[in-house]
């Protein structure tokens, strides 16, 4: 999704499983919520690496949603954990 830089964000979400990441994305587009993924591209290029565990050298892929959306994507997020 596109992020704009007068918007604040803030992180409502973190994994280190392109899997769940995938899930993720699909539960905010569904409720149309924008977001922005800081990091993603480590899940895809190192994730091999950790076997699906932690990845310790890059960091999770954060999920960074509007402010006033935080509520509702923490909620909607909140199962993926």
């Amino acid at each position: 999704m596109p992020n704009s830089d007068d918007v604040q964000r803030v992180v409502v979400f973190q994994t280190t499983d392109a899997g769940v990441a995938a899930v993720a994305k699909s539960l905010l587009e569904s409720e149309q919520i924008d977001y922005f993924v800081r990091g993603e591209g480590s899940l895809n290029l190192f994730g091999w690496v950790s076997g699906g565990g932690p990845n310790y050298i890059v960091g999770p892929a954060e999920f960074m949603v509007r402010e006033s959306d935080a509520t509702r994507a923490i909620e909607l997020l909140a199962e993926l954990k």
